[in-house]
């Protein structure tokens, strides 16, 4: 709770610095579309799961399923006009399935790359077993190297981005749990469940989480395509960061003051994720800035796809040449396929508009 407060208070303040530059380039400020910030609200009600389906499922089939989810419904509201979206005009949607469809496979190889042993550090194959499995190894451990690794690894930043910035929610997590102040393992609700109750939770919300990152974008867009609702309302849909990120900003400073009433006024602080938190906000927030711009020129049935595809590529190289993670032929081989995977839909997106 304290690292996703961090994380959106830098949110926050990239977005008031990108509505201060809006202000001074357009001459006047962008008029504040309140509805617009049921977008933030939305994103942050699917991120503050993340920790728990990292500590049930693992990072990289979470990823995989919240990823999916993400892409297809921010695909799909685009494509279809879901919720009263208007209909993205693409022009050889042919080439769009096709490209949809490859970015699904492509997500789903990287589920079967098993990283490798990390050091003298346990096994870094823990939940799914997958690309992002490392971090997932080290929720639960409480050894004094293998805190030093995760506070280490943490401040790389933001994992796997769109579908997310969500991930280095997930990193803080591990830091958080591997590296409590006592020295000793954080221990929460997830812990007491049964290994099923732990799946279906897990996979459950997932698929929540990537509904609610998939339309998080869908009220700045419906204002937008409905002027008669929203008269003077500005058409350009990157007027719309500023109470996007206002959004984010009041949700997570509702969830973390929740938590400090549930923990009786004594909320666990980490002081090590302040500076790593703030620097993820800021990554996370510069995605998101593009990702307007992106939805406003490409339309979200072209977008989303581009855009959910990049993360598991990215997350793998990091495996490769960062973190020596990922070794052997068997893995390369599938790293491959599924690099080939991306590229494809990447193409086949591209063309279809």
């Amino acid at each position: 709770m304290f690292f996703q407060f961090v994380m959106c208070s830098a949110i926050f303040f990239a977005g008031l610095i990108n509505y201060v530059v809006q202000c001074a380039q357009q001459g006047q400020c962008p008029r504040f579309e309140p509805v617009a910030m049921l977008g933030g609200v939305v994103w942050c009600l699917g991120n503050v799961w993340v920790v728990p389906i990292v500590k049930t499922v693992g990072l990289s089939l979470g990823l995989l399923i919240w990823g999916m989810a993400n892409m297809l419904i921010g695909w799909a509201s685009g494509r279809f006009g879901l919720f009263g979206l208007t209909p993205n005009a693409v022009a050889k949607p042919g080439f769009n399935d096709a490209g949809v469809v490859l970015a699904c496979l492509a997500l789903s190889v990287y589920l079967f790359i098993q990283p490798e042993q990390m050091g003298g550090a346990k096994k870094a194959a823990g939940g799914g077993g997958g690309v992002g499995g490392a971090e997932q190894g080290l929720l639960d451990v409480d050894e004094e190297h293998d805190a030093a690794y995760v506070k280490g690894l943490i401040t790389e930043g933001e994992g796997a981005g769109a579908a997310g910035g969500i991930n280095a929610d997930a990193k803080a997590g591990g830091a958080a749990a591997a590296a409590g102040g006592d020295g000793e393992a954080e221990t929460s609700w997830t812990d007491r469940l049964s290994d099923s109750q732990k799946r279906i939770f897990g996979v459950t919300m997932s698929v929540v989480s990537g509904l609610l990152y998939g339309t998080n974008f869908n009220p700045p867009q419906y204002v937008v395509d409905h002027p008669e609702t929203f008269p003077g309302a500005s058409k350009d849909l990157g007027d719309y960061v500023f109470p996007h990120f206002c959004g984010i900003f009041l949700t997570s400073t509702l969830f973390v003051q929740l938590y400090a009433a549930v923990s009786k006024n004594a909320p666990k602080l980490y002081p090590e994720i302040v500076l790593p938190g703030f620097i993820s906000g800021l990554m996370w927030a510069t995605a998101q800035i593009c990702w307007f711009s992106a939805n406003a020129k490409l339309g979200f049935a072209v977008a989303f796809p581009l855009i959910s595809i990049g993360p598991g590529l990215v997350g793998a190289l990091w495996g490769v040449f960062a973190f020596g993670e990922i070794k052997g032929l068997r893995n390369f081989g599938l790293l491959a396929v599924a690099g080939s995977l991306t590229m494809g839909a990447a193409v086949c997106i591209a063309l279809s508009n």
